[in-house]
């Protein structure tokens, strides 16, 4: 993240595979730097299946899952998830 935050934009592409419980921030530090048709993907939206009954302490699970919130329900982004291997999202900044 400490080097993404010098990268002002707009961006085309962004790929976020890091520590889970960063999700969260890393989309809100990326959506205002990607441009209208850009795209924000994230890696390991299943974590094995945990996010179904994640554990209170799991943050990496809840990371992804407040992740998972926060791009379905932000309406400048259309989102889906794609159920190979361990689950790869993909949200394309619409507004």
């Amino acid at each position: 993240i400490k080097l993404f935050t010098a990268e002002t934009g707009p961006l085309d592409l962004v790929f976020c595979d890091i520590e889970k419980k960063q999700y969260p921030h890393a989309f809100e530090l990326a959506k205002e730097r990607l441009r209208p048709g850009g795209i924000f993907v994230a890696d390991n939206l299943l974590q094995s299946g945990k996010v179904v009954s994640p554990e209170k302490d799991d943050v990496a699970t809840q990371g992804v899952l407040e992740f998972t919130h926060r791009i379905f329900h932000d309406p400048a982004f259309f989102s889906l998830i794609v159920p190979m291997r361990d689950g790869v999202s993909i949200s394309i900044r619409t507004g």
